[in-house]
């Protein structure tokens, strides 16, 4: 792996980071243009990675807010099998 990747990787993490954190938003609407763009990697790879990198944010900030005592358990518990039977 080349230094410039590296540099590449830190720039778009930092830029990533800030631009989500002053729009509260998910990075996947800068992080997979740049990963394809910047660094020729496959679209679905892209989308794959982001989504997977979404997935282990909501988790950390889901297990945060438990141990803090911030969370509705019962109400939270309860979405995902009222989504499950939208889905039909």
């Amino acid at each position: 792996m080349s230094i410039l990747i590296i540099i590449g990787a830190i720039a778009v993490g930092l830029v990533t980071g800030t631009v989500t954190s002053l729009i509260e938003a998910s990075g996947v609407s800068i992080v997979v243009p740049a990963l394809t763009l910047f660094f020729a990697v496959n679209s679905h790879f892209a989308i794959g990675t982001s989504l997977l990198v979404d997935v282990i944010t909501s988790l950390v900030v889901a297990i945060s807010y438990f141990r803090q005592a911030t969370f509705a358990c019962k109400r939270v518990f309860g979405l995902p099998l009222v989504q499950l039977f939208e889905l039909r």
